[in-house]
């Protein structure tokens, strides 16, 4: 073979060995090394997948969280310490009327928005976190006035969620919720839980004070029966005959206290009238002028026209001597104009909001008596207790005048608006319903020497003695032979025995064991025809609408005088 097809040969055998050997490479090294290559890129395609899955599985529920906060008025925040940022998510930007990035610290942000007298404690208690006392804020604050139509409460969240390598807070995240209805609500019923405490002490003492008054009027019968009897038993000239007028003059007064008593309790005697504030006013003057005692000028600016109301003349009156009262009182000897006003005037409910008691009054025209002075003034604690009985800043004050006008005006439907500040006097103004009807005239003092006589037996029923025995004395003077009793049992042991020789029965109400209301009941079934006159020291308002439906033949209030017992026997018997 010639030398160089023998070299040919062998460099076509070296070529196929290192291909074979190249191939054997490929197929032991590169080919499994590429297949676990492929198979690192199978897994790290199938960790991208699972992981986009997952962002976005997070995407939808970070969307879900957004739209539920939005709902629920629930905010995000997140500040960034350094360099200063706070981001907020849309309802955070929305509450704080703000971007969603922020480019200021919390503090700063917060001095922005939140009422100053509010950021005091809402920053005390960020950096509170920030040095490690406390593990969160959870502060409730008013966005500034101004800042929105309506005075808005938010409430921030928030903790650390992020620390350097020295445990130095790096961020901090949180919630701002608003919860401005809430609160509303949260005051709503504060003022009711307010109002109905307010009620249930009301209703407490007026109770209280209609027993006191129910007690005393009964001694005040005998009192003031007693002088009245002796009176009429002495002669004109007789030393004694002025004294006794002035018991009587005094019982009277003591009666008026009792009124006031009865008054608060939202009782008393009414006789319901069409009266003219203003004929009122001109028929008190005297009386104001005896109240003045300090002589402060009253000045009266009385309505052109006649301004009516539905009520009951001696409440009336009180009301307005214990305005007056009040306001010579506050002017602490100084003569400084007091003024009373009367006018008519239509009160939207935003008005009527502020008025006593709270929230008894609709939007409407009320007539309005209105007494104002120059004197000290009321601090707000004494303007949220001027109307409790007993409550008094004089030194020598009962504390029941004011109490009292807010008991007539209530049971008349009214109510008071109160103005005052210290060293800018007082305006006190009674709203109280306008009448329908025209205004009534003025009753006339009438004698109390009685003229009426009569003749029969009366049953006097009273668990009092000392009534008994003015009362008896009374009736035996008009000319009636009187049976008395001191329980309703023996009242009914007595009508049986009697059988129809009783012309009349006068019966007290409120009596232990037996009530006048169940021994009338009795008598009736006893005696069918027999008139009953209701006597009692704690007259009710609604006794005296309902008296002639309940059939009682008439009504006495204690302590009650010779002449209202015989004009009621004269009417009871006609």
């Amino acid at each position: 073979m010639h030398k160089d097809s023998k070299s040919k040969l062998v460099s076509v055998a070296e070529l196929a060995a290192a291909r074979q050997r190249f191939q054997d490479y490929l197929e032991q090294t590169v080919k499994p090394r590429f297949l676990a290559k492929q198979r690192e890129l199978d897994e790290v395609r199938k960790a991208l997948l699972a992981e986009r899955k997952q962002v976005e599985a997070m995407r939808e529920e970070l969307n879900t969280l957004e739209m539920a906060l939005a709902g629920g008025n629930d905010g995000l925040w997140s500040w960034q310490i350094f360099p200063a940022s706070v981001r907020l998510n849309a309802v955070a930007a929305v509450l704080l009327k703000r971007p969603t990035l922020v480019e200021l610290s919390l503090h700063e942000l917060l001095r922005l928005v939140v009422h100053p007298e509010d950021i005091g404690g809402l920053l005390a208690a960020v950096d509170s976190v920030l040095k490690g006392d406390t593990g969160q804020i959870n502060e409730e604050f008013r966005i500034q006035a101004g800042y929105d139509s309506r005075q808005r409460w938010l409430h921030l969240r928030g903790r650390i969620v992020e620390r350097d390598e020295q445990r130095r807070p790096l961020r901090l995240s949180g919630m701002i919720s608003d919860i401005t209805e809430r609160r509303e609500m949260d005051e709503k019923r504060v003022k009711l839980e307010r109002q109905l405490l307010h009620m249930q002490k009301t209703e407490s003492l007026g109770a209280l004070a209609g027993g006191i008054a129910h007690d005393f009027n009964n001694l005040l019968m005998a009192v003031s029966g007693s002088a009245e009897l002796a009176r009429l038993d002495l002669p004109e000239g007789h030393p004694a005959h002025d004294s006794m007028g002035d018991i009587i003059k005094t019982a009277h007064h003591a009666r008026e206290l009792c009124d006031q008593l009865l008054a608060y309790a939202g009782r008393g005697r009414y006789v319901v009238s069409p009266i003219d504030l203003n004929e009122l006013i001109k028929s008190s003057e005297s009386l104001l002028g005896m109240t003045n005692a300090k002589r402060a000028p009253i000045e009266f600016a009385l309505a052109a026209q006649a301004v009516v109301v539905d009520g009951d003349l001696g409440q009336m009156r009180q009301v307005l001597l214990n305005l007056v009262l009040n306001a010579v009182e506050a002017c602490e000897g100084q003569r400084k104009p007091i003024s009373v006003r009367t006018y008519s005037k239509f009160f939207g409910q935003a008005e009527l909001n502020d008025t006593h008691p709270v929230g008894e009054a609709i939007a409407g025209t009320y007539a309005c008596l209105e007494v104002r002075d120059q004197g000290t003034g009321m601090d707000e604690e004494t303007r949220k207790r001027v109307f409790e009985p007993f409550f008094t800043t004089k030194t020598m004050g009962r504390g029941l005048g004011l109490s009292a006008v807010s008991g007539i005006v209530r049971a008349h439907g009214g109510v008071i608006k109160l103005r005052s500040a210290p060293g800018q006097g007082t305006q006190m103004t009674v709203l109280l319903p306008l009448s329908n009807s025209p205004a009534s005239a003025l009753p006339k003092v009438v004698s109390n020497v009685p003229s009426f006589r009569g003749t029969g037996r009366v049953l006097l029923v009273d668990d009092q003695q000392p009534v008994l025995t003015v009362a008896e004395k009374m009736l035996r003077r008009l000319g009636f032979d009187v049976l008395t009793a001191s329980s309703g049992h023996e009242a009914l042991e007595l009508a049986r025995a009697q059988g129809n020789t009783l012309r009349l029965c006068i019966l007290d109400m409120i009596m232990p064991g037996m009530s006048g209301e169940e021994t009338f009941k009795q008598l009736k079934s006893v005696e069918p025809r027999l008139p009953v006159i209701i006597a009692t020291g704690f007259f009710d308002r609604e006794l005296e609408e309902s008296y002639a439906k309940r059939g009682y033949a008439g009504l006495l209030a204690k302590p009650y005088q010779f002449d209202d017992l015989a004009r009621a026997l004269q009417v009871a018997l006609a």
